[in-house]
């Protein structure tokens, strides 16, 4: 009787551990296929406002240059 328990529990842990397998891929695939239907998450913007100020200074400098 001891034996038909452990083989339950095992059973019932790999099925678990499966499943949850399962779900860490299916969650991973839909990260990729959203992130890759977005590519304008990636592009690189500056991350505080006086790098914001300094690359308007520059992008308006460059406008300025003949």
């Amino acid at each position: 009787m001891r034996q038909f328990d452990e083989l339950k529990q095992r059973n019932a842990t790999e099925s678990l551990r499966s499943t949850l397998l399962l779900l860490l891929f299916g969650l991973g695939t839909l990260g990729f296929l959203v992130a890759a239907d977005h590519p304008q998450w990636f592009s690189i913007r500056p991350a505080s406002g006086s790098s914001f100020a300094m690359s308007q200074a520059v992008a308006s400098e460059a406008r300025e240059a003949p």
